[in-house]
């Protein structure tokens, strides 16, 4: 069998040697029927706390036990364990001890996997290289992307004669001594993670916007996750994760409310679901996140210009950015902070109900930050570029530019024209006045609709 031992902290108690006799004697097997709770706590970044309590029998006289019911994702040395005495050892344990050498044959080889379809019936398949297997993981090469699957995870490699390889693996401890009537057990897994989603519904006559937020989990662990209390863990935490009991902590006593609840948690944000959760391998479930709230914004268009001091001999024509912002409420009866997600912008038509303009991933904001989001390019402006002059002497370029702004629209537009320097730089003339930030020039310019304006300016440029 492949053993994995597991870094044990002193609060896991005393080390202490058992006699071979209580090694082998017949083990208490824990799975999930003896599992009382399971707690989850998902970081975006793919990895999850798993805080676990199995029923043991009153009297125990089993010198080893082994938990079956474990994500076979487990992150070795991150096991915490209380409640069921002294331990003198555990070990990650794949129950088919040939694996390894079934597959070593085929190193260098490309290999079939397959992953059953949960409630279906249905199977996927896919090829990848074997280049090697470490520590439980396989090494595998699909074009050009390098990845780790676990063995006892939802892809299982098919072997010579179409035999699916199923290893799943369990822990086993060795202990002796008093026992608590549950066994708690912590660890770090990879294969689930979350994300938020948000949609913005825009109601241009009021320029007001309706957020709505939902976080999507994605279980990819290879065992399903029924009835979990599930809490999500919003920011950025270093990897590896130092898993710690007062994080399992932190997800108990979830409140009975139709939305999760918010709270600061260290410097990160934790939203505790407060219904249970089935999570079945393979599945992704979306669950409301934010209570639906409705914000004033605002809209612009921009056209971003790079002056690299080089010659451009003939125009340059591109369309302007549609952009949008607006900010996160402060005031502690509407304090809203967005997880980082993907956000996604509609507009309702009268006759053609809601259609979608555009969207993007977005960072991480706290409450009281401004969100701007790009939507696109908007489709009736246009602005051609003409560089009207150009001269080189040594150090110092000088260039002018005069760019054309066309609105082929039924409305009046205004059309921020950015210049952006990375070079010493001195405005030498400009028909509009701009705002000047650093190395960035910017011009407001109204452009009438059905209709054209035009911006005109000359900068010197010095090389560092």
């Amino acid at each position: 069998m492949i053993r994995h031992p597991l870094i044990l902290g002193s609060a896991l108690g005393t080390i202490l040697t058992l006699t071979a006799q209580s090694a082998a004697a017949e083990p208490l097997r824990l799975g999930a029927a003896e599992l009382n709770t399971r707690q989850l706590l998902v970081f975006q970044s793919g990895q999850t706390l798993f805080n676990e309590t199995y029923r043991l029998p009153q009297q125990l006289d089993a010198g080893r036990i082994e938990i079956g019911s474990i994500s076979p994702q487990l992150t070795p040395g991150s096991a915490l364990l209380e409640g069921a005495g002294d331990i003198g050892s555990l070990a990650l344990i794949y129950p088919q001890g040939d694996l390894q050498q079934r597959l070593q044959p085929l190193i260098g080889q490309v290999i079939e996997l397959r992953r059953d379809a949960p409630g279906s019936g249905e199977h996927y398949r896919r090829e990848a290289r074997l280049l090697g297997i470490e520590g439980g993981m396989l090494l595998l090469q699909q074009d050009d992307k390098t990845e780790y699957l676990p063995l006892g995870g939802e892809w299982r490699p098919l072997l010579p004669g179409s035999a699916v390889v199923r290893a799943r693996p369990y822990l086993q401890l060795l202990r002796s001594g008093p026992h608590r009537p549950e066994l708690q057990l912590s660890y770090m897994a990879g294969g689930l993670n979350w994300q938020a989603d948000y949609a913005l519904t825009l109601a241009p006559a009021k320029s007001t916007l309706t957020l709505q937020a939902q976080a999507t989990l994605s279980n990819h662990s290879g065992i399903d996750l029924p009835a979990s209390r599930v809490g999500l863990l919003a920011g950025t935490v270093n990897q590896p994760q130092n898993a710690r009991p007062y994080l399992a902590k932190a997800m108990m006593d979830a409140v009975a409310e139709s939305l999760p609840t918010e709270q600061a948690f260290e410097d990160y944000h934790l939203y505790k679901l407060p219904n249970r959760v089935d999570l079945p391998s393979g599945a992704s479930v979306s669950v409301p996140l934010l209570p639906v709230t409705t914000l004033k914004y605002a809209s612009r268009y921009r056209f971003s210009q790079p002056v690299y001091g080089n010659s451009q001999p003939e125009p340059v024509a591109a369309r302007p950015l549609r952009m949008i912002s607006f900010t996160l409420p402060l005031q502690q009866a509407q304090k809203t902070a967005l997880p980082a997600g993907n956000a996604r912008v509609y507009i309702e038509d009268k006759e053609n109900g809601r259609g979608y303009i555009g969207g993007q991933n977005i960072a991480a904001h706290a409450a009281g930050e401004t969100v701007e989001l790009t939507l696109g390019e908007a489709f009736d402006l246009r602005v051609e570029q003409v560089q009207t002059h150009y001269e080189r002497l040594g150090n110092t370029t000088r260039v002018a530019y005069r760019l054309n702004v066309s609105n082929a629209g039924t409305e009046a537009r205004e059309v921020e024209l950015a210049a952006s320097f990375n070079q010493n730089w001195t405005l030498t003339q400009a028909s509009h006045a701009p705002q000047i930030t650093g190395n960035l020039a910017v011009w407001k310019l109204q452009v009438p609709a059905e209709g054209s304006g035009t911006l005109e300016y000359g900068v010197e440029l010095i090389r560092r």
